[in-house]
């Protein structure tokens, strides 16, 4: 919240209920303000037993941004399924895992508007910030792939992705470019290619530092 985030269910209400997790709904124009969080009821409202039974399963805990899912569906009527990975919902620890790019968008915004000094001279918050602007690039996404091969399989990946058994995998999070999950290419604004092409931040208070070294060229605008 203090982020700029609502609950994925603020505005939500039910008019009518056939069962707990079956629901007729009606949700208020603006929601939570993010767009890509579909309205739904709180997940708190399935089973606990059976949320946590789905989302210990490897198929979800090895996929950094799995898809909604159909079966945690509350209220029937509205477009979209349960926020069941989000953290602005209500749903079981095993479950948390992601913000989507709209949410993302609110967090970048509110940092940069209400609170950019903090940003400027904090090193962990560059690295939120920087992490922010790729959080939402789902790299597992059809469109993540530019070029596809006869044989149907992936032949290269848009920036912040990289192909690796002709899939799109998402790289480090402050890269820009990498050729393996842990091998950066080139970095994001704020950070530079350090040791073992990892991005690092740049020293708080800088724009712009030299690969390598981190020695600083730009100091940040005030």
């Amino acid at each position: 919240h203090y982020l700029g985030l609502y609950h994925t269910f603020q505005g939500v209400d039910q008019i009518s209920c056939e069962s707990d997790v079956s629901c007729s709904c009606s949700v208020s124009l603006s929601g939570d303000f993010a767009s890509d969080t579909p309205a739904d009821l709180p997940s708190s409202f399935h089973d606990s037993t059976t949320l946590n039974n789905f989302c210990r399963r490897p198929a979800v805990t090895q996929e950094p941004f799995p898809s909604p899912v159909s079966s945690f569906d509350i209220c029937y009527d509205l477009p979209g399924y349960s926020n069941i990975f989000n953290w602005m919902d209500y749903s079981e620890p095993a479950c948390l895992k992601l913000f989507t790019p709209a949410q993302v968008d609110r967090i970048d915004s509110t940092l940069g508007l209400s609170m950019p000094d903090l940003v400027s001279s904090s090193r962990r918050l560059a690295k939120c910030k920087a992490f922010a602007g790729t959080r939402g690039l789902l790299c597992n996404r059809p469109d993540a792939c530019l070029v596809i091969g006869e044989s149907g399989t992936c032949e290269s990946c848009t920036l912040g992705c990289f192909l690796f058994k002709g899939k799109c995998r998402r790289c480090d999070s402050s890269c820009v470019t990498c050729t393996d999950l842990l091998g950066c290419t080139s970095c994001q604004t704020g950070f530079y290619l350090s040791a073992r092409n990892r991005c690092t931040a740049c020293s708080p208070g800088c724009a712009v530092c030299l690969d390598r070294t981190g020695e600083c060229t730009l100091d940040a605008t005030p």
